[in-house]
């Protein structure tokens, strides 16, 4: 956590006063070529990578990639094409930055900073100038496309574990520790998770981090290599999606507010469809996200939608929904998967 922090803070120094900060920019004159200038990045393994995105007035986004699922990132950067002299003045760009700090196995830490997709530095190094076609391939390795950006050759499935949550609910107040193996590797994690995640949870659902924070839930994002099931479920018309949600989650054991929190994530992105077919997963989500739980709970609810969108009605066999009973020491988690 404190490295992260001190990243953090090292990343809002630099883009807030880079006429003081920033490192030497490429020369005047003279003419440019290309070299891969970042070719040492991807010689050893990374334990970790964190992906941030900055300033503070852009949307903050978090990814984490652990250990196996780091290496599209290393190719890419190690593979840049780089510029060393340009007319450019990086001082001078006010745009959104990505920040990755990289983790080695060895524990050194290193921190690239990528202008958009026209500048990148390492750490407090010399500025190189991109190639805006190489740079765009940044977002899409984001999004789960692979180092190629145009297919999966590497660590990635094209199938998202999409916003699950974790919702703990105690008998009384009671120190949990969640660790989760998503069989893709993580993108994002709220908080952050550090081999697993230690709170102090309330009989209402309230945690406290490690870092004294307090939050509602767990959340987490992955890549999925599940093949999810659908010789069960049901092809609902888009505009009836946020009632039937409403019936089956209730079904499935949510309470009002973690279905109404559900909703309100899913719905934007099915009521405009012709038909949403969805299956509710049950060993196909379970067993490529295991989830270790101490002390183990009394009640485990785990409810995962997976769901494509079509354009005409497709005959399904209907899914039975059963309603867990609550007692005890009792744990929620739902999320879900667009399958494209």
């Amino acid at each position: 956590m404190k490295k992260r922090i001190f990243t953090l803070l090292l990343a809002m120094l630099l883009l807030t006063g880079c006429g003081s900060q920033a490192g030497t920019t490429g020369s005047t004159s003279g003419e440019s070529t290309a070299a891969p200038y970042l070719a040492y990045l991807g010689e050893n393994a990374a334990q970790r990578v964190l992906v941030t995105s900055m300033p503070e007035y852009y949307e903050y986004t978090l990814y984490t990639f652990e250990a196996g699922c780091t290496s599209d990132i290393l190719n890419y950067l190690a593979g840049l094409e780089l510029i060393a002299d340009f007319e450019e003045n990086p001082n001078e760009y006010g745009g959104m930055t990505w920040v990755i700090s990289i983790e080695y196995e060895n524990g050194e830490t290193i921190t690239v900073y990528q202008f958009g997709n026209l500048f990148i530095r390492v750490d407090n190094g010399p500025w190189y100038k991109m190639d805006a076609q190489q740079a765009n391939r940044f977002e899409g390795i984001l999004n789960g496309e692979g180092d190629s950006g145009d297919d999966l050759s590497n660590d990635w499935n094209d199938i998202l574990y999409d916003k699950p949550v974790i919702y703990l609910y105690p008998e009384e107040e009671t120190e949990v520790i969640v660790k989760l193996t998503p069989d893709g590797g993580f993108t994002c994690t709220y908080p952050a998770y550090n081999n697993g995640w230690t709170v102090i949870a309330q009989p209402d659902g309230t945690l406290i981090g490690a870092d004294g924070q307090q939050y509602n839930y767990l959340y987490w994002e992955g890549i999925s290599h599940a093949e999810y099931d659908f010789s069960q479920g049901f092809c609902v018309a888009g505009e009836d999606t946020a009632s039937f949600l409403e019936i089956a989650l209730e079904q499935l054991g949510l309470t009002r507010r973690e279905a109404n929190e559900f909703i309100v994530y899913w719905l934007p992105l099915m009521q405009d469809n012709a038909y949403n077919v969805i299956a509710f997963q049950t060993d196909a989500y379970t067993d490529s996200a295991v989830l270790d739980i101490s002390p183990t709970p009394d009640t485990l609810i785990r409810v995962f939608m997976a769901w494509y969108a079509t354009e005409e009605y497709i005959e399904i066999p209907a899914q039975e929904l059963t309603v867990p009973e609550r007692t005890g020491f009792t744990v929620v988690e739902w999320g879900g998967s667009e399958v494209k």
